[in-house]
């Protein structure tokens, strides 16, 4: 008792606590928030949901406690699943736009071409896949998204449909975008520059395919398989391609 006693005079003596006053303590800290405020129940991390809540705690716990293996992994499942979340949903927003470039031909396709083009490289797989089938018109309009975004990585895909699509103005039009970029000024930005060296090389490809009788495949009376390759023309297409 005279031990304790002195203890109990030191400043550096601690009265034991049970197990429930420990974790009533450590609630009570809980809900104290970083400026001093109580916490309420449904706040968020930057007004972000309950996945974002628990990868920034437990990330927070890294790194100040040791944390299990499977506390790791579990994190990095949400931040997996998260982002394939995200890019599900922006595949769909791109198919959307895309839709509406190769079914419509009027007021509604100018905007869908700004917005396809935010989308960046995203969008460039799904754009080359809906070249293959849609009709002419939409095509010209999936062209002009794909001079929109103004990536070198869509050369290849113009030099493609420059020689082998089975209608003169689609060629044309693939041709004229090649032909536009391969003009960049040599004091412009590097990624413009390294854009205009592929297009001029593959403006060199076309004219050697084209040379050696290499082009799309005409049929008399007509590409086989229509309307199924070659989608049926888009609402308006009695109009002039807008731009």
């Amino acid at each position: 008792r005279g031990r304790g006693a002195r203890r109990a005079g030191s400043s550096f003596y601690h009265p034991r606590r049970s197990g429930g006053q420990v974790d009533r303590a450590q609630r009570a800290a809980r809900r104290i928030g970083p400026g001093g405020g109580r916490r309420t129940s449904g706040s968020g991390v930057n007004g972000r949901g309950i996945v974002t809540r628990f990868i920034a705690a437990s990330a927070a716990r890294a790194r100040t406690h040791r944390v299990g293996p499977g506390v790791v992994v579990l994190v990095w499942a949400l931040v997996a699943v998260a982002n394939a979340s995200c890019e599900e949903s922006g595949h769909r927003d791109i198919q959307d736009e895309i839709n509406l470039l190769t079914r419509r031909n009027d007021a509604l396709v100018p905007p869908a071409v700004d917005r396809l083009a935010r989308f960046g490289q995203l969008a460039i797989p799904q754009i080359e896949t809906a070249m293959h089938t849609a009709a002419p018109t939409g095509r010209l309009h999936l062209i002009d998204a794909l001079e929109r975004l103004g990536s070198a990585d869509v050369v290849p895909i113009l030099r493609h449909f420059a020689v082998y699509d089975v209608r003169p103005e689609v060629r044309e039009a693939c041709a004229d975008v090649l032909a536009r970029w391969s003009t960049a000024s040599a004091s412009g930005p590097a990624p413009e520059r390294r854009r205009a060296e592929r297009a001029r090389s593959a403006e060199a490809e076309i004219a050697r395919k084209r040379a050696a009788g290499e082009g799309p495949m005409i049929f008399d009376g007509g590409t086989p398989g229509v309307p199924t390759v070659g989608a049926p023309e888009p609402v308006g297409s009695d109009l002039e391609k807008r731009r």
